[in-house]
């Protein structure tokens, strides 16, 4: 072997090494600090402080730009029955302050039944309740105000990244809904013979809570 080549390849392995070896110590480094790289730039915990956060601000202060200030760039909200939402920051601004946040009744609450945290969302079970005493576009949109009072579950799933929500896409079933404003029947006549949808209306309250229960054990 020639004397150059010799010498190149030991300088090429050393260089290696020496790679190896700054690696291993930032890597001892960071396990030391307790620091990990997370892919939504979040923690865990830090991840359902920052919804906390936002929901907080959605219905206790009622602060729309405390609320805007937990996304990143052009968040996405999406309410799947009524298609109400956003998917940019002025359409999503524009929802919290006339289809969401500013117009829902003083009564609207939101208790958690469980809660599911992974790398990069949360979902969240809940029951959703509230005196429609206002029209509500986000869930009952184009209705005016029943006075009639609404229970149901509802499922939101959060999207993160870079250290801020993304996303949020929530499901409830909204023909429970309709029942208990009184907008839809569940008992229909079709000829002479009648028949039950399969709606359950705040009965489905009762069946959600046991699962869970029977969930946790």
């Amino acid at each position: 072997v020639p004397k150059t080549a010799l010498i190149t390849l030991v300088s090429v392995v050393i260089i290696l090494a020496s790679v190896v070896t700054f690696l291993g110590v930032k890597l001892a480094q960071a396990q030391s600090n307790g620091s990990t790289v997370y892919a939504s730039g979040l923690s865990p915990d830090a991840m359902v402080d920052l919804w906390q956060t936002h929901t907080y601000s959605e219905f206790v202060t009622r602060d729309v730009n405390a609320t805007m200030a937990t996304f990143g760039p052009d968040p996405f909200i999406f309410s799947f029955p009524t298609r109400a939402g956003g998917n940019s920051t002025s359409t999503v601004d524009f929802f919290y302050n006339n289809d969401f946040t500013m117009i829902n009744p003083p009564d609207i609450a939101s208790e958690l039944i469980s809660r599911t945290v992974g790398d990069m969302q949360i979902v969240d079970e809940t029951v959703a309740s509230f005196t429609h005493t206002v029209e509500m576009p986000w869930i009952l949109p184009n209705i005016p105000p029943t006075g009639k009072f609404v229970e149901i579950p509802l499922v939101v799933i959060v999207g993160f990244a870079n250290g801020k929500m993304i996303s949020e896409h929530i499901y409830w079933d909204q023909a429970s809904v309709l029942v208990q404003v009184g907008l839809l029947n569940s008992t229909c006549c079709e000829e002479l013979s009648s028949y039950t949808l399969p709606i359950t209306g705040m009965r489905m309250l009762w069946c959600c809570t046991i699962v869970s229960v029977y969930a946790v054990r």
